[in-house]
């Protein structure tokens, strides 16, 4: 999801709840590839939502 996400120039937003506060369009100002900390969210994200699907 994430190097579609990438080579698409997209951004995932989170409009409400608890995580609505976090900038997960943020990059590196030279280089313009997504924060690490900001694919580490993402991936946290997504391996929560499959957890909780598979429950």
């Amino acid at each position: 999801m994430l190097a579609v996400l990438h080579h698409d120039r997209l951004a995932l937003r989170i409009h409400d709840g608890a995580f609505s506060a976090m900038d997960l369009t943020a990059r590196h100002p030279r280089t313009g590839e997504l924060l690490s900390t900001v694919k580490f969210m993402v991936q946290t994200l997504a391996a929560a939502g499959e957890l909780q699907r598979d429950l």
